[in-house]
């Protein structure tokens, strides 16, 4: 049977229902009229049920949304850990071979040597100059 499109004025509540994205309008509607007709006897409890399964079903896509938003939180929580790992051992490294090679300690973090190195490591002049500062007081 073909159908056929109409327009209706309706109460706030009863637009702002009918226009959530997870409503059937049409449904709604037709039922609503049929009932009114007594084409349908459908009773207030199988309204209640509808609705009840279509909030379930919502709960279940959020769920699963949320899911998946905290499977992509752990694997870039684990990626940042990898690269800070990987980080801090560059650092350590570079450390280590300016204290085998440096006869003294660069005056500060403007030296050629240590921005050099900070470069090649990924950090700051300031941070590998600190950091190689507290290694040679503890060397």
């Amino acid at each position: 049977m073909p159908k056929e499109n109409i327009s209706a004025t309706v109460d706030p509540e009863v637009a702002e229902y009918l226009g959530q994205e997870t409503v059937n309008c049409s449904g709604v509607v037709n039922r609503a009229v049929k009932r009114e007709m007594g084409i349908l006897e459908e009773s207030d409890s199988e309204l209640v049920k509808l609705r009840l399964e279509q909030i379930r079903d919502d709960r279940k896509d959020l769920e699963e949304r949320a899911n998946r938003k905290a499977e992509m939180e752990e694997r870039l929580e684990s990626r940042l850990k990898k690269d800070q790992r990987e980080e801090r051992e560059a650092l350590q490294e570079a450390i280590n071979q300016c204290l085998e090679s440096f006869r003294y300690l660069p005056d500060d973090h403007e030296d050629p040597a240590i921005q050099n190195h900070a470069s090649n490591v990924g950090v700051t002049p300031e941070r590998f100059y600190d950091e190689l500062a507290e290694a040679w007081d503890d060397a």
